[in-house]
């Protein structure tokens, strides 16, 4: 067994939602034929601050005094038997497809938060620069000014506002 987080990173997506994924994770699975089974997680964030070690000791401590709830769903394998390695796209659409999985066994860890997290790390940067949609009328600038909007939004909620951080 493997494990392998297919976006590289953290998600800097300002919802925290995933990102775009890259192709290694894909290319793996298509050239061994092993299956990939997608872990969708919700609540790590809340645990540990992403940055600065005052930061990371005041969520630690707020977690063990807060108990915060991580939730972790397994998904079924995703089907990648149509696709092949070395042939032209499928790795793109191999990875497509594990993050779609990814994406959907998120969404009922997080249905009481379904545009941005509760909680709202100041630490952790902010990007719309590899953030992904589901809704496939989005495209371009239409997902950028969503991003922005929701960035924003992130930053009010830093200060107390609705749909920030709470104490």
């Amino acid at each position: 067994m493997v494990a392998a987080y297919p976006e590289g990173r953290i998600s800097l997506d300002p919802g925290v939602w995933p990102e775009r994924g890259k192709t290694g994770v894909a290319r793996l699975a298509l050239t061994t034929g092993t299956p990939v089974v997608p872990v969708s997680q919700w609540g790590a964030h809340e645990v540990l601050a992403w940055d600065g070690t005052g930061a990371m000791a005041r969520t630690a401590l707020r977690s063990v005094l807060r108990r915060p709830v991580v939730r972790v769903h397994f998904g079924a394998p995703v089907d990648l038997a149509d696709l092949g390695a070395g042939v032209h796209g499928d790795a793109q659409l191999a990875t497509e497809r594990i993050m779609g999985a990814i994406t959907e066994g998120l969404r009922p860890l997080r249905a009481s938060e379904p545009r941005l997290p509760r909680f709202v790390d100041p630490t952790r940067p902010v990007s719309v620069a590899r953030s992904r949609t589901s809704e496939p009328t989005k495209t371009g600038s239409a997902l950028a000014k969503t991003g922005s909007a929701l960035a924003a939004q992130a930053q009010v909620g830093q200060h107390g506002l609705p749909g920030g951080a709470h104490a």
